[in-house]
């Protein structure tokens, strides 16, 4: 009898003193659920003299899954709330210029239609945050969007961008470019 329950305590320690390795806890996830074809994750640079559009101030921060689904579920509000306004952009457009032949799809915003930039901080108070900028992905060529932001002039809804807090789930300052 004795045997048996040394073999199990043996067995016991060892199971126990196992190293941890393959364990994650919330704060280890790792982000896996991301294209990188169309996001990029940019770190914060107070040096940078457009610093204004992103944030004055903060900490570079780090994203989870779990973040990136805030980010989709605030980015379709943005949308949705938009494309009303796309919908009466397109009327105007074909009643000012009855010749073009506009088709309202061109008009609609659709995200899959979009690479992003994605800059992550930690606020004064604590709270994650996110500068979301979108920009079409229509064969313009950026060669150094995955490390620098993408600026534009016109382009109309085209080139958008918002700041998003992570742990309100509140969006902010949305900004839809105007046409050229």
């Amino acid at each position: 009898m004795k045997p048996n329950l040394l073999l199990i305590l043996l067995i016991f320690s060892i199971i126990s003193c196992q190293r941890n390795e393959n364990r994650t806890t919330s704060t280890d996830v790792k982000i896996s659920n991301i294209d990188t074809s169309k996001i990029a994750i940019i770190e914060y640079d107070p040096t940078d003299k457009f610093r204004a559009r992103t944030f004055q101030n903060g900490a570079n921060a780090t994203l989870k899954n779990e973040d990136l689904t805030i980010i989709e579920q605030a980015l379709d509000r943005v949308i949705q709330k938009q494309n009303p306004r796309q919908i009466e952009n397109f009327r105007e457009a074909s009643q000012n210029y009855p010749k073009e032949n506009f088709k309202v799809q061109d008009f609609i915003i659709h995200k899959e239609s979009y690479k992003r930039q994605y800059i992550v901080i930690e606020n004064s108070k604590g709270e994650k945050e996110v500068y979301v900028n979108m920009f079409c992905n229509d064969g313009q060529i950026y060669t150094n969007w995955k490390k620098k932001l993408i600026y534009a002039h016109g382009g109309g809804s085209c080139f958008f961008n918002f700041k998003l807090n992570l742990n309100s789930k509140k969006y902010y300052n949305v900004y839809f470019n105007s046409e050229a």
